[in-house]
């Protein structure tokens, strides 16, 4: 997605929309299972949440991935297997401060997006949980594009639809 491009998540919540069939607008971890063909890739807000004063903020960024990981234990309960590159990649980067070596950026987008597309490739399914920033989240809304333009079901807990 480019910087340019606008998030507009009217259209493709609109529950009469084009990709009604798809979008499942006001989904829980129990709708999810229901449809649970494979893994489910938990789509969570990172990049702009993380931020206190424009500076990656490890309170933040602790926070962001507990909300996560709060929402890939609904989808156990329902037996839904959900993976969080939100939560694996925070929580490598908790651990970059005692870890030796070369430092990876928790905001390079480009090297972020790169390291989560094996993981979105192997995805049947996106799930977006109501956690606060999403709906201004350009990689969640990249990666629900990405969903759309393969037929893949896509489950918001939130939105307007």
């Amino acid at each position: 997605m480019t910087s340019a491009e606008a998030i507009d998540w009217v259209q493709v919540l609109d529950r009469d929309g084009p990709w009604a069939q798809l979008v499942h607008v006001g989904a829980t971890p129990a709708v999810v299972a229901r449809h649970n063909v494979g893994i489910a890739y938990l789509a969570t807000p990172y990049t702009r949440e993380v931020l206190v004063k424009g500076k990656w903020s490890l309170e933040r960024s602790v926070a962001l991935s507990v909300m996560a990981s709060r929402h890939m234990v609904m989808l156990m309960r329902e037996r839904v297997t959900a993976v969080s590159p939100i939560v694996l990649a925070a929580e490598a980067m908790h651990a970059q401060a005692c870890t030796a070596g070369r430092r990876l950026n928790p905001l390079d987008r480009d090297f972020w997006a790169d390291w989560c597309r094996p993981i979105l490739n192997e995805a049947a399914m996106i799930v977006v949980p109501d956690i606060p920033g999403w709906d201004r989240s350009a990689g969640i809304w990249a990666e629900v594009q990405w969903a759309i333009s393969r037929n893949l079901p896509v489950f918001v807990y939130g939105g307007r639809g």
